[in-house]
């Protein structure tokens, strides 16, 4: 049987899909590994924590929420926050890539704001913590539809010149996402209008903020719901939603099912 590459931390729960390895890691904090490469491409979604990758003489930050993707052979190196990390992974064997060289497209190293993708990385999650038959044809469907979004901007079909403030207004909204944001914050953290703010984070992001804002809280709580005993009423206030009637129409809106049902999930299959 085919045995997967994210060893680095330790393997919590792993499953095979159709020539692709599912599965969730966690890290010590302080976690580090020196120049290496993978065999297989994967794709990272962070759900706690966060890390340093060293590519070369570069340095960047992967968050939590943020999703990396790294083609196989990818050379870098790594060092974990000081908090624990856990990280949802997938690795693709080369039939997945076949797909993209077909059409003439290359992966390479990225590191995702796309809400897209992070909307399709959580409902993988979903599918990967059911595992029944039909599920399989899901994460199948999934792991195309991610590809074909990512293919996107290796394509250079989504290059687009965006504000340099742009990026320090996403980190804000990242960091803080469990807060009561005001547009107007956004907007003196970037200088400009708060009209400006928003019309130009939808345009380079493809939603609004207040959309970002509702997939990080849901992303977020799709985490604590398989690790957290807190009751839903409490995750609601925790994770910014007026009561716990608007955090289950929300969480049922972008999977699909209750909180409660997901976390009936998550406790029989993983």
């Amino acid at each position: 049987m085919v045995q997967p590459e994210f060893c680095d931390g330790r393997v919590l729960h792993w499953r095979a899909a159709k020539a692709a390895l599912l599965g969730e890691i966690e890290y010590a904090p302080g976690a580090a590994r020196g120049l290496h490469a993978h065999e297989r491409a994967c794709l990272h979604l962070n759900l706690e924590g966060g890390y340093t990758e060293r590519i070369g003489s570069r340095t960047e930050e992967c968050t939590a929420l943020a999703i990396a993707f790294q083609p196989a052979g990818h050379e870098h190196s790594y060092r974990c926050c000081n908090v624990a990390m856990r990280a949802f992974t997938v690795e693709f064997e080369q039939p997945w890539l076949d797909h993209l060289e077909d059409a003439g497209i290359s992966p390479r190293r990225e590191l995702f704001s796309d809400s897209r993708l992070l909307h399709l990385a959580l409902r993988l999650r979903v599918e990967y913590g059911i595992a029944d038959s039909a599920s399989q044809l899901v994460i199948e469907s999934l792991l195309l539809e991610i590809l074909a979004t990512a293919s996107q901007r290796w394509s250079g079909g989504a290059e687009r010149h965006e504000p340099a403030w742009l990026a320090r207004v996403e980190r804000m909204v990242r960091a803080r996402f469990t807060e009561m944001l005001r547009l107007e914050d956004l907007a003196a953290e970037a200088r400009v209008h708060p009209v400006h703010v928003a019309r130009s984070f939808r345009a380079h992001r493809g939603l609004t903020i207040g959309a970002l804002l509702r997939q990080l809280r849901i992303t977020r709580a799709c985490f604590l719901l398989g690790k957290s005993d807190l009751s839903l009423a409490q995750l609601a206030l925790d994770l910014g939603f007026s009561d716990q009637s608007q955090f289950t129409k929300t969480f049922r809106r972008m999977t699909g099912m209750t909180p409660a049902r997901y976390r009936q999930v998550l406790t029989q299959s993983l």
